[in-house]
């Protein structure tokens, strides 16, 4: 009887190990998934227009460019769907307006090698000037 206690004991401590070992797999594998930026579909993408920030005024952009060649508009989505996330304090030097088909925008605000799109952050590897051309 004292052995079947024993026995018991420990295969109970085994199952609460084993069900901590896979609680903390799928964790894992949840967390890796969003590491990256949110997947842009660039067949969805009509054009990207490019605003820089006026220097003479902290909340005005100007010199906007329009991107529309799909070439160039897929190589840019896929910079930014390889943006990795980091916490980053930046203030903003340009501003990429993704306009889809359907007429809809959003903004992505970017500085140096990183954005920020939709209040998170992310860390891209280049420097935005370099995956625009410019």
């Amino acid at each position: 009887m004292e052995f079947n206690k024993k026995l018991l004991k420990e295969e109970s401590i085994k199952i609460f190990f084993m069900r901590k070992i896979v609680t903390f797999i799928a964790f894992t594998f949840s967390i890796n998934g969003c590491f990256h930026a949110e997947n842009f579909d660039s067949k969805k993408i009509k054009s990207i227009t490019v605003l820089f920030k006026d220097s003479s005024s902290s909340e005005s952009y100007s010199n906007a460019s329009s991107i529309t060649e799909e070439d160039s508009v897929h190589r840019i989505i896929e910079y930014l769907n390889k943006a990795e996330k980091e916490p980053i304090k930046f203030y903003p030097t340009h501003e990429l307006r993704i306009i889809y088909v359907n007429g809809q925008s959003d903004p992505i605000f970017c500085s140096g090698s990183s954005i920020k799109y939709k209040g998170i952050t992310y860390r891209l590897s280049k420097n935005i000037r370099s995956i625009l051309g410019r």
